[in-house]
């Protein structure tokens, strides 16, 4: 049987698509169902790895992972200055104009409590009683695995009565969670992928219907230094660029259910790091104190000292204006970069450093998302699939009926050359497949 190219096309009835069926055999959704159909070559061909410790669970991997490890079939090295890495969930580190030195010592003071934010939760769901909790899809891609870690919790996805507002109005929530008798709610603000923000009145409404329900509210505000509807510079010196957390609104913080997860990853650009503090009532943070004793066990000692300096006021105040301003310049070239490939963007990101893509107006098979990772890194380019942020914590849905399965999520974490090669090699794949389009169902890829 003669080897099929990359991008070639499969002939003769058209089968189940073989990006989809990566993306099943990698997270083993499903047996070989495919294996003995003669003039196929998929991994569906290839066995079922036996498991060796049937008494543990599959854990899914996140979505950067699973772009990466695609990139990584096809060549990709963080050595390889060809490659254009537009998945990744990280800022770039280096220094930015008019940000402060980032050179700091160890100090003796600490104001951490757990080691990053994956591990401040996992601590939160494994403090949660036998609840329900609510979510939003899309969502960040970690709540999936944390939300279907504990038998106790009960996952309840808040669906959106419009489905063209990427935000949920103060009194839908009101409805929703009052409705379905939730103990807690779990949400990024702003939010990942869509770069939306839950701000003022309305930010204020969610933290008075959690106090009004009895409600935790669960607030990740790991991005709430990266925001470009304020102002654009620092005019006297003085001034604060725009943040937004759920603290403004709280009356009491040991009466008030509400609990904000922020860390260094995001907002201080220090990814690796792995310091996080988490905000809550004194009597919540002795549960996830003792949560911490059998989960992780604490913070790195010297890292939380090391931490010290970059809680200094005007250390965040010059280093979120340099960050703001850097970051919205990368961000309007991409928007407009992605507008010239055929790519919609239906909410223009007001906050954090990614882009919810709309894929559905490129010529097919590129309007699928796992296609069109297959195709990137063909291209030496990665970005993250939407259906990794459509929250499926215990898997009730088909992969097929993804409300986000025409999606991705772009990130302009990365430094700014990075987007440019990133965006002409997408150029030379898109007008590739306008040229020789298909159906998703009948791309092959050799190298699958």
């Amino acid at each position: 049987m003669a080897t099929q190219k990359p991008g070639m096309l499969r002939s003769g009835r058209s089968r189940s698509n073989s990006a989809h069926n990566v993306f099943l055999e990698y997270h083993k959704h499903r047996p070989s169902v495919m294996k003995g159909m003669q003039g196929m070559q998929t991994v569906d061909e290839v066995e079922e790895e036996e498991r060796e410790f049937d008494m543990f669970h599959h854990v899914m991997k996140t979505g950067v992972i699973y772009a990466t490890s695609r990139a990584l079939k096809n060549g990709f090295s963080m050595d390889d200055d060809e490659w254009a890495n537009m998945g990744q969930g990280a800022p770039e580190t280096g220094p930015l104009p008019g940000a402060p030195s980032r050179d700091f010592h160890y100090t003796y003071e600490n104001v951490c409590v757990v080691p990053g934010g994956r591990a401040g939760l996992t601590r939160v769901m494994a403090a949660l009683g036998d609840i329900s909790v609510g979510f939003f899809t899309p969502d960040y891609t970690a709540y999936q695995q944390a939300l279907g870690l504990f038998s106790r919790i009960t996952p309840s996805v808040l669906l959106h009565r419009n489905v063209n507002e990427p935000l949920m109005a103060s009194s839908d929530f009101r409805f929703e969670a009052g409705g379905r008798g939730l103990g807690a709610m779990l949400l990024s603000n702003p939010a990942n992928p869509t770069g939306q923000s839950i701000e003022g009145d309305e930010l204020e409404s969610y933290v008075e219907i959690a106090r009004d329900l009895g409600l935790a509210l669960l607030m990740d505000e790991f991005y709430s230094h990266y925001y470009y509807d304020g102002e654009t510079d620092d005019h006297d010196g003085k001034s604060w660029p725009k943040t937004v957390s759920s603290a403004s609104f709280v009356e009491d913080v040991n009466e008030d259910p509400v609990v904000i997860v922020n860390g260094l990853t995001k907002n201080w650009r220090c990814p690796g790091f792995r310091v996080c503090w988490i905000v809550a009532p004194k009597s919540i943070c002795e549960m996830l104190s003792s949560a911490g004793s059998f989960l992780d066990g604490g913070a790195n000692a010297p890292l939380q000292k090391l931490a010290l300096p970059l809680m200094e006021m005007e250390f965040i105040r010059q280093d979120t204006w340099a960050l703001q301003k850097s970051f919205r310049g990368k961000r309007d070239f991409l928007l407009a970069e992605l507008e010239k490939l055929g790519i919609k963007v239906n909410w223009v990101p007001t906050a954090t450093f990614y882009v919810w893509a709309d894929l559905s107006d490129l010529p097919p098979p590129l309007n699928d998302c796992l296609v069109f990772l297959e195709e990137c890194c063909k291209h030496k380019v990665i970005c993250v699939p939407g259906v990794f942020f459509d929250l499926n914590p215990r898997q009730v849905r088909h992969l097929k009926e993804s409300k986000s399965i025409n999606y991705v999520r772009f990130s302009y974490g990365p430094r700014m050359e990075n987007l440019v090669k990133g965006v002409a090699s997408m150029k030379k794949m898109i007008d590739y497949w306008r040229q020789n389009s298909t159906s998703a169902g009948n791309y092959a890829y050799a190298n699958l």
